[in-house]
């Protein structure tokens, strides 16, 4: 799963396939962050080819119930509703 829109890279391309690549959740704190790693589109991401990477903050309370939220596909609809510019993603 991951999420196709086009985000700025730093080398002057868009990436167009954004996976996450790490989820860090404090369970005291309630909140944490989510790595995303970016690729020009899917073919380079079989291929391993990365083209950055970004970090989405989850502040206390985004994640309610840690054994449901924290599933890929939840963690998908969450990055959507807290990154504005993800908001129009398409689920691929």
């Amino acid at each position: 799963m991951a999420l196709e829109i086009a985000k700025d890279t730093p080398f002057g391309v868009d990436a167009t396939y954004h996976r996450i690549q790490a989820i860090h959740f404090y369970m005291e704190e309630g909140a944490g962050e989510i790595v995303m790693a970016s690729y020009i589109d899917a073919s380079k991401r079989a291929a391993g080819k990365v083209a950055g990477s970004f970090k989405i903050p989850l502040q206390p309370g985004v994640i309610r119930n840690p054994d449901t939220d924290l599933a890929r596909a939840e963690l998908y609809k969450i990055i959507k509703r807290v990154m504005p510019e993800m908001r129009n993603a398409i689920d691929v």
